[in-house]
This record gives C-alpha cells, structure tokens and sequence, in this order.
C-alpha cells in the first residue's frame, strides 16, 4: 500500500532516524492516550518535527495528557468547537510554545492597555533603572501570567474529533491555513487509516 501524506524534505541522515523516531513517537503518543486514538497522519507529523526540530512534540503531548486525562493543561485555551463547514464536527485544541510568546504578549497589552497603565504615573518623569526593569517585567512576566493564570494561551492547534467520548487526534495546523485545506489532509489520513485496518 502506498501512503501519501506530505511532510517536508528530510535530509539522508534525517531519512536513516526517521523509522526510529516514528516508532519512538508511537510510543510517546500510547503513554498519553487512556481511551484516545491517533491518525497515522497525525503520528508522521509529529515524527517530522521530532526529526527536524523538536520545536512542538513535547508541548503536543502535554495537551493530549490534558485532554485524555480530564485535567487540563495549564495556561492554554480549552478545545473549541469549529463552527463552521468543512471542519464543523471537530474540534481544536491550542498548544503553546515559545516561538508564541510575541503573540501572546501583545494581545494580552492590547487587551488590557498595559503600555499606557504602566507608563501613566511615570510620563514627564525621568525613567532610572529600578522604574525600566520593573516595567520591563511587568510587561512581559506578568502579561504571560495574567494570560497563563486566564488559561488563554495561543498558539497552533491540534484538530480531533470526539468519537463515542473518545478523542480521535486527526492533525496539527496553523491560524494561517485554510479550513478546507486542513479538511482535505484530515481526510486523506481518515482514508489511511481505513486502509490500515483493512490490511490488520
């Protein structure tokens, strides 16, 4: 059987790890699972960034040690709902990871007009070191609190569908992709693994 499903470009000695990183991920993924299943999509996906950069897995597994757990992984938003067709049905679950930390921060200022709170009581002053380091880490450690304390960290999302009150852990994907574009690789993998536990 012939599996196409799109990841990125490997190198050769990226290529030789990828056999044993899978079957790792495998691993990983099964610890985490109580009633839950994953797509083998979802599994190379993981693989991919394990192999290449290890920017996400280990914040992935978290939220589905959360998610399959019942207690929820602190900081982050709930899973929400889609809305709207083709990916009404699912369900997203964000995960964060430092390459979010700007988003985060910015939103949280905006929201809350930190900026113009913190410099208010300070404007027609002269600014000494103590004033700058304590602003400096107001507006980053205690926006990212507010923020983790609020449980709406941002970041990508994991998309699963609830199958007799079971999670299903179709893909991982960006703000910036388009549903439909999500929708197609869900049902390529959804096709895969129809086709694996034909050949089981």
């Amino acid at each position: 059987m012939q599996i196409n499903i799109p990841i990125g470009p490997l190198d050769t000695e990226q290529t030789e790890r990828f056999p044993a990183s899978f079957a790792r991920v495998q691993e990983l993924l099964s610890s985490k699972l109580t009633t839950g299943s994953y797509s083998f999509g979802f599994a190379l996906e993981l693989t991919y960034d394990f192999v290449i950069s290890q920017q996400y897995l280990f914040q992935v597994l978290d939220e589905i040690s959360g998610l399959e757990s019942g207690i929820p992984h602190i900081g982050t938003k709930a899973p929400i709902p889609f809305k709207h067709p083709p990916l009404r049905g699912l369900y997203h679950k964000h995960f964060f990871t430092p390459a979010f930390m700007g988003v985060n921060l910015l939103n949280e200022m905006k929201r809350q007009n930190t900026v113009g709170n913190l410099l208010a009581p300070h404007v027609g002053k002269v600014f000494d070191e103590a004033i700058a380091k304590s602003l400096c880490r107001e507006l980053v450690v205690g926006n990212f609190e507010k923020r983790s304390q609020r449980g709406a960290l941002t970041g990508e999302w994991i998309i699963f569908d609830q199958i007799n009150g079971a999670n299903y852990y179709l893909t991982l994907s960006t703000h910036n992709e388009l549903d439909y574009q999500a929708f197609e690789r869900i049902q390529r993998y959804r096709q895969v693994d129809c086709e694996l536990r034909g050949a089981a």
